[in-house]
């Protein structure tokens, strides 16, 4: 299965306008987990995505029913 490559911001702007969902290769947090210094939360999503096939892990998009 092919992974998509997101890196820059017009790549995030895609996933927000085109409501890409979540999934095995693709995690959003809201940027509170930095102002609360949730770095119990940050941990888990990134040791998921390195146990898994890996992915992109982005901070700041508010996730709605696991879409951006």
């Amino acid at each position: 299965m092919a992974q998509n490559s997101y890196m820059t911001l017009d790549d995030v702007r895609t996933i927000v306008t085109g409501q890409i969902p979540e999934g095995v290769n693709l995690e959003y947090k809201s940027s509170s987990i930095l102002v609360d210094r949730d770095a119990n939360a940050i941990c888990k999503t990134v040791s998921a995505l390195a146990n898994s096939a890996g992915g992109t892990f982005i901070i700041g998009i508010e996730v709605k029913n696991q879409t951006a």
